[in-house]
């Protein structure tokens, strides 16, 4: 008896796929519940508002010591309307991380990098920060110091901020000549809410509708970006 060695061949009609998506002579796509086997009951969830995380990178052009303050953090998110006035264009900041990098220019000479948290609500004495003080030193050219910190959601530094009472300290620093300094930023973008006003600045020679960032205690300078 003959075996019959050829393969099984599906009928046309179980290979035929089930067009669900129709695509008109300009290009869009459409679909619809009737067009699916498996009909759409309800929506995803959506969020309106996202956060967003971003890097700034600053260069000390000279020694730097100072606060880090929560008019610094709006800083970095401006807009000019005019030549010489910009305004934020986010509705919250915070600080994920902040990071330094200070490297040794003389052999034996050392560089010394400090970070310390300083911020308090003196009013009401109920949300602080410990003032802990990290300091990381070299004296080898082929080691800079380094300081690396992840702030807590529960601490000034590291909780959301709005543009209100931008004055309040939140770092204290002391870093040398050379530093390179990393800050990661988590914002969500202004609505058209009326209840708060946009976080304004002065600037000079700047062009109406340009994205700028802003130095930060003279001496810590944006780099990759538009500065003010």
């Amino acid at each position: 008896m003959k075996q019959n060695t050829k393969p099984y061949k599906k009928s046309s009609k179980a290979n035929k796929k089930v067009k669900r998506i129709d695509q008109s002579e300009t290009g869009e796509l459409a679909t619809s519940n009737s067009k699916k086997r498996f009909p759409i009951v309800s929506l995803p969830e959506i969020i309106t508002q996202p956060i967003f995380q971003s890097y700034r990178r600053f260069i000390a052009s000279a020694d730097t010591s100072g606060n880090l303050t929560i008019d610094d953090l709006l800083n970095q998110f401006m807009v000019a309307t005019t030549s010489v006035l910009a305004i934020d264009y986010i509705k919250a900041v915070r600080i994920k991380k902040i990071r330094a990098l200070s490297p040794v220019t003389t052999q034996g000479t050392s560089v010394f990098a400090s970070m310390q948290p300083v911020g308090s609500d003196s009013g009401n004495n109920s949300f602080n920060s410990v003032p802990e003080v990290y300091i990381d030193t070299s004296a080898s050219i082929d080691i800079p110091a380094y300081l690396s910190l992840t702030p807590s959601l529960t601490t000034p530094l590291g909780a959301w901020h709005f543009s209100n009472t931008t004055s309040i300290a939140l770092l204290l620093m002391i870093l040398p000549k050379g530093t390179t300094l990393d800050i990661l930023f988590e914002f969500m973008l202004r609505t058209t809410e009326a209840s708060q006003s946009p976080h304004t600045r002065v600037v000079a020679a700047a062009t109406a509708g340009r994205q700028y960032a802003a130095a930060i205690l003279t001496n810590l300078i944006p780099s990759g970006v538009n500065y003010i």
